[in-house]
């Protein structure tokens, strides 16, 4: 997407991030085009969600699946 100035940017649930700062909060890898974790303020990639525990435990077969976000929409904005 384009915003003003000609600027990349991606907007996800009210929040927004050009697109060389939507990165992992942990290991700066950037997320743009890939799944993602959010918990609170933080965005963290599939990696990093798993060693910090933002994956949820399924009851029936005791396994791990991860909770993983995507961005629906890129936005465009000439103005």
């Amino acid at each position: 997407s384009i915003g003003v100035g000609g600027t990349r940017y991606i907007s996800f649930e009210d929040r927004h991030w050009h697109n060389d700062c939507f990165v992992c909060q942990r290991c700066r890898t950037s997320l743009v085009g890939r799944g993602f974790l959010t918990e609170g303020p933080n965005i963290l990639c599939p990696d990093c969600g798993k060693r910090e525990h933002y994956y949820e435990r399924e009851r029936e077969n005791n396994e791990y699946t991860p909770a993983l976000r995507t961005v629906i929409s890129y936005h465009h904005r000439t103005n």
